[in-house]
């Protein structure tokens, strides 16, 4: 049984003396202005348009912390099509990363699924590049290249391959029942890569 001794009722004192706390948030802010702006600034009133603009950064600060409180499902969950609603919110790798790293193994998976390909394989290519340089005399015409004073270094380029391909004979060509013709497999190959 209800008892008017036993009512319940809604505290006065709900300073909590943080990010939620505004009216503590807007003391802090103004004794901060009073400490360095108090021979200029005496209008402390909200007609004032610095504390116009310390509200607003309250709110915002409120607005905040009320959000870092919650739980992330809260924040990041729909009411509807929450699968879209991700996917709007996070970016994938492929479109958020500068670049897209493919391995050699990647190409050589592509590779395979071209109807007409058995087996494929990366090899590495080493092209040496052999320079010369006189550190004392520099060159502006190609004839000048050919001196005995010339120093000859030379360099590897990196990331070239050469594809090995396997061709699978027995697919036919889906359209006239024929055998694949190897240079319209090598063209796929090549516009692959």
């Amino acid at each position: 049984m209800y008892s008017l001794d036993e009512h319940k009722t809604i505290s006065k004192n709900v300073a909590t003396q943080d990010g939620l706390d505004a009216a503590f948030l807007k003391e802090k802010g103004i004794e901060h202005i009073e400490r360095l702006g108090r021979k200029l600034w005496t209008n402390y009133n909200i007609s004032d348009s610095g504390i116009a603009f310390l509200e607003v950064l309250i709110y915002g600060i409120n607005d905040l912390e009320n959000r870092l409180r919650q739980p992330i499902q809260n924040i990041l969950a729909s009411k509807k099509d929450n699968l879209d609603s991700v996917k709007e919110q996070f970016h994938t790798a492929k479109n958020i990363l500068t670049t897209v790293p493919v391995t050699p193994a990647d190409y050589r998976k592509l590779f395979i699924d071209i109807n007409g390909v058995k087996n494929a394989w990366l090899v590495k290519k080493e092209i040496t590049i052999y320079t010369e340089c006189n550190p004392e005399k520099p060159v502006y015409s190609f004839e000048e290249i050919n001196s005995e004073h010339w120093n000859t270094t030379s360099f590897n380029l990196k990331g070239l391959y050469k594809i090995l391909i396997d061709f699978d004979e027995l697919q036919l060509n889906e359209e006239d029942d024929a055998p694949l013709n190897k240079i319209a497999v090598l063209k796929e190959v090549i516009e692959t890569f």
